[in-house]
């Protein structure tokens, strides 16, 4: 309980130091913008969750020897099978795994395993142009827009100010 009185002292701090009472006045007036754009990110992400799992549920099972195995092969008693983390079999493991992929924190392992998946079954385009695109429409448009919406307001907020000023 008393950590977030702690934490509540950051923005007391604001008051005397102008700079960064400036900075979380900026970002507070920027929700309001940011909020269509999120419905419009939250869509995409839906979007290419659904065509994800229409395209790769259920496929991605790895042997011993790291070499993919279809999903619904009967199971041999000796063999140990590994799944990977981020798939596509239901809808939760498919969101994260395109917000992992628009975030662009480790999603070449997505990529590899799904591309692996398809050169052992004559398939290697779809993962390719699925995760391509979704790395041209996510991380380069998505995130590119977010930031000049982000940069518009500050430069709003700093004509604002400029005219308090004079």
């Amino acid at each position: 309980m008393f950590r977030i009185f702690r934490l509540l002292r950051v923005f007391k701090l604001a008051r005397k130091w102008h700079t960064f009472n400036y900075f979380l006045n900026t970002i507070q007036h920027s929700i309001v913008k940011i909020g269509s754009f999120s419905v419009l990110l939250v869509l995409i992400i839906f979007t290419f969750t659904v065509l994800g799992m229409q395209l790769f549920s259920y496929q991605l099972k790895f042997n011993e020897k790291n070499e993919a195995v279809n999903y619904f092969s009967p199971k041999i008693p000796q063999q140990v099978y590994t799944y990977p983390d981020s798939n596509f079999n239901n809808f939760l493991n498919g969101f994260i795994s395109v917000f992992i992929v628009i975030a662009g924190d480790g999603w070449m392992t997505i990529y590899l395993d799904h591309y692996r998946y398809g050169v052992q079954n004559g398939e290697p385009y779809t993962a390719s142009i699925f995760f391509i695109s979704l790395v041209i429409l996510g991380q380069t448009i998505l995130m590119n827009l977010f930031l000049s919406i982000l940069l518009k307001e500050f430069d709003e907020r700093a004509l604002i100010v400029a005219e308090e000023k004079k």
